[in-house]
């Protein structure tokens, strides 16, 4: 749908050089209008997960992050720590 709002937009002002109706105007505001809101809506969203991930992890990274790092990589004990019942 995106695609036909434009289209008509590159048709009448870029190939035959003619002036929009007032609809179309119209249309492709709204269509720019979506898009925009779209887009705040997508950086809203990835500022707060970004802050969230950097308000969780800086109190515990401020103290020992190489202890840390160990505990969620455990490759000293192995990677593999299966104990099999004998």
């Amino acid at each position: 749908m995106l695609y036909l709002y434009l289209s008509i937009y590159y048709q009448h002002i870029v190939l035959k050089r003619e002036e929009l109706s007032k609809i179309d105007l119209v249309i492709i505001n709204l269509v720019f209008l979506f898009i925009l809101l779209r887009l705040k809506t997508f950086l809203t969203l990835g500022f707060v997960v970004i802050s969230t991930f950097l308000v969780i992890w800086i109190p515990v990274l401020r103290h020992d992050p190489l202890a840390v790092i160990k505990r969620l990589f455990p490759f000293e004990r192995g990677l593999y720590e299966v104990k099999f019942p004998l």
